[in-house]
C-alpha cells in the first residue's frame, strides 16, 4: 500500500481549496457526489480557506463564519463548495453530522473542514 508524505497530504487538500481563493458554500439535501447538485441556498456564501494543517491528515477549514440563507422548507444534509457564486465548478462536498431545516444555517470559524491523507 502506498503512503503519502505529510507534504503530499498538505499539497493535495490545498490543490482542492487553496487558501489564496475565495470559495462559495452551498447546502443540499442530496449527496453532491463528484459533480455537485442543486443547492438549497438562496445565495451561495463566500469564505476563505485556511492554509491547512501540517499534520496528517491535513485539514483546511473556513477562516470566517458563514451564514447560509435557505427557504427553510427542506432539510440540508450536505455542504458543497464551488469556485463561483453562481454556476462555477464544484470542488468538494461532505455530509453534515445531521440534517438541518432552518431559514439560515451558520457555521462557526473552523467548522467547515476538509482533509486529505
Amino acid at each position: 500500500m502506498a503512503r503519502a508524505s505529510q507534504a503530499a497530504g498538505v499539497a493535495a487538500i490545498q490543490a482542492v481549496l487553496p487558501s489564496a481563493g475565495t470559495w462559495f458554500l452551498d447546502l443540499s439535501n442530496a449527496d453532491p457526489t463528484t459533480t455537485g447538485t442543486t443547492g438549497l441556498a438562496t445565495t451561495r456564501q463566500s469564505f476563505t480557506a485556511s492554509s491547512g494543517t501540517a499534520a496528517i491528515p491535513s485539514v483546511v477549514s473556513n477562516t470566517n463564519a458563514i451564514t447560509v440563507p435557505t427557504s427553510g422548507a427542506t432539510a440540508a444534509n450536505y455542504v458543497q463548495i464551488y469556485d463561483a457564486a453562481t454556476a462555477g465548478n464544484y470542488r468538494i462536498g461532505a455530509a453534515l453530522a445531521s440534517g438541518v431545516t432552518a431559514a439560515s444555517i451558520t457555521f462557526a470559524i473552523g467548522a467547515v473542514q476538509f482533509s486529505a491523507s
